[in-house]
């Protein structure tokens, strides 16, 4: 039990004799927390922009006027019966009627063309929500049957459909970018771990062949520079986390629009799964970096 206190006094001990180097290593630490967490509401605030507009993608289907009732109703039970429907909303050609005549009631010229007719010149429209985006192709395909095709008016097509399929490309190339900058960051971050690491051995090596002298063992004379970089690690994580909610709480008053419904997803995320994912963050980090500083402490002993 004296050994561990001991290792973990000098362990803060390293720390303060050598603060620029360790400093640095805080300072590129902080940065990696910050670009995974960067990656993660990059993710958040692309996933809520594709799920807002798929909400707006959706199939017209027009009928042509005097499309029998029963046939408008067999479509629209047809579609409710596919697994690729989410909802179907349904104008029938009364209903139509009664929209345009509403609309135009000012128009004098209109409303007299439209009594000219002396029929309803409309048709029922269906407005087709699919579950998925592939599922408006299979929607549109299932619509060419012998039995409806004489009485749609035009071809079903998916409306925005492809601005969202844009999207979610743009999205996908996004996360591969990031994820390889991150991955190229954090081995950047462990390469220095491993120098500093060496550094602070090489400048402290009189007093590791004295301890050695001694009868120090290996993991003793090794463990607090181990326990120095999970130090360094945990002040990274809680000042990336205290810079974070400084700056969220900061600018969330000033928000507005779009940027403060991005804001509200961010916290919504965090406050769902955001302790878990904070801990996770701070686990694997301060498990990895404390391994490599070991490993590192091991090869310069065998030198």
């Amino acid at each position: 039990m004296m050994s561990l206190f001991r290792a973990l006094f000098q362990s803060w001990q390293q720390l303060a004799r050598q603060a620029w180097l360790w400093l640095a290593t805080l300072v590129v630490f902080c940065l990696a927390f910050f670009a995974v967490n960067t990656l993660i509401v990059t993710n958040v605030l692309a996933d809520r922009l594709i799920d807002a507009a798929r909400q707006r993608v959706d199939i017209a289907v027009s009928f042509r006027p005097g499309a029998p009732p029963a046939i408008v109703e067999q479509a629209r039970t047809y579609l409710l019966g596919l697994p690729d429907t989410a909802r179907v909303d349904v104008v029938t050609a009364d209903q139509a009627l009664e929209a345009f005549r509403a609309r135009y009631r000012h128009e004098e010229s209109v409303v007299n063309a439209l009594d000219e007719v002396g029929r309803n010149p409309l048709g029922a429209s269906f407005t087709v929500q699919a579950t998925t985006l592939e599922g408006y192709t299979r929607i549109a395909e299932a619509l060419r049957v012998p039995v409806y095709q004489p009485w749609i008016q035009a071809e079903p097509i998916a409306d925005h459909q492809e601005a969202i399929q844009s999207l979610e490309s743009l999205r996908r190339a996004v996360r591969l970018v990031g994820s390889l900058l991150l991955a190229l960051f954090v081995c950047i971050a462990l390469l220095l771990l491993v120098n500093v690491v060496r550094m602070v051995m090489f400048t402290q090596r009189d007093e590791i062949a004295i301890m050695r002298l001694v009868g120090a063992s290996k993991w003793r004379i090794r463990l607090p520079y181990a326990l120095s970089v999970v130090w360094v690690t945990i002040l990274a994580w809680a000042s990336t986390v205290a810079g974070a909610m400084v700056v969220y709480r900061w600018v969330l008053p000033q928000s507005f629009g779009w940027m403060r419904e991005g804001l509200g997803a961010i916290a919504a995320f965090f406050h769902t799964s955001g302790p878990l994912l904070l801990a996770l963050q701070l686990g694997i980090a301060a498990f990895v970096s404390s391994l490599i500083a070991w490993i590192a402490a091991g090869k310069y002993m065998k030198k």
